[in-house]
């Protein structure tokens, strides 16, 4: 009686392979599309708590009475609001290089005035900006179409952009 030796046959060893890399190709994918998803919620998250600050610095100026102040909110950096700044938070900066500055993080443009996002996850996002991709936010005062009294502060995209 004659045995024969079992094992996989080199047909078989490479579909196997070709599966596993099928698996693993899926499987990065939608890592990929999920840390793009988690820079969002992050951007979204905190622009919130600067929304949230803005807020609770309004409402102190309409408690005290000096409302007539609120319109400086909107002047300087709205990061100096935070209790705690976001740790990818640069800083002020005085005359950035969108090119140079570090994907994934915050910085202050004193020169504009502006908050500004870069992205990390360029191939996720579109914006009218040229350049490297970001996000960038001002700080605006809501007033009411009546009288023009402040009714409330909060940041604002300064040009349209969407995440995909």
């Amino acid at each position: 009686m004659i045995r024969r030796e079992q094992g996989l046959t080199l047909l078989e060893f490479t579909l196997v392979v070709l599966f596993i890399g099928l698996l693993m190709w899926l499987a990065m994918t939608k890592i990929l599309r999920l840390e793009g998803d988690v820079e969002r919620v992050n951007v979204q998250r905190t622009v919130a708590a600067l929304n949230s600050a803005l807020a609770m610095e309004f409402a102190e100026r309409v408690v005290t009475g000096r409302l007539d102040t609120a319109p400086e909110l909107a002047s300087g950096n709205p990061m100096d609001r935070l209790a705690q700044v976001p740790h990818n938070y640069l800083g002020p900066l005085a005359d950035p290089i969108p090119a140079e500055i570090r994907v994934g993080h915050w910085y202050y443009d004193a020169a504009d005035g502006l908050l500004v996002y870069r992205v990390s996850h360029g191939d996720r996002f579109e914006s009218p900006l040229e350049g490297p991709p970001r996000a960038r936010f001002r700080v605006e005062v809501v007033a009411s179409e009546r009288d023009g009294t402040p009714q409330g502060v909060r940041m604002v995209a300064v040009d349209a952009f969407e995440w995909k």
